[in-house]
């Protein structure tokens, strides 16, 4: 018998997408250096968490909501 491990590779995307962020998730709870957790750490919430509207898109929309209702009054 030999001793040597087999390395199990993904077929899908998804697997290999499952496969890579467990490693970078691993790397993030692991013993590792501070750099390599943060570095880590983002890879896995730019993977699992919607980043948050941009205040500027909101202020965007209020605006635009804002000259509709003017627009509407004026068509009255």
């Amino acid at each position: 018998m030999s001793d040597e491990k087999q390395l199990l590779i993904p077929e899908t995307d998804s697997g290999k997408a499952e496969a890579a962020l467990r490693e970078a998730f691993v790397l993030a709870i692991g013993p590792t250096d501070q750099k390599i957790k943060i570095q880590a750490i983002n890879t896995v919430l730019n993977f699992t968490k919607s980043k948050p509207e941009a205040k500027s898109k909101l202020t965007i929309e209020k605006a635009e909501d804002f000259l509709d209702l003017v627009a509407g009054d004026l068509g009255k």
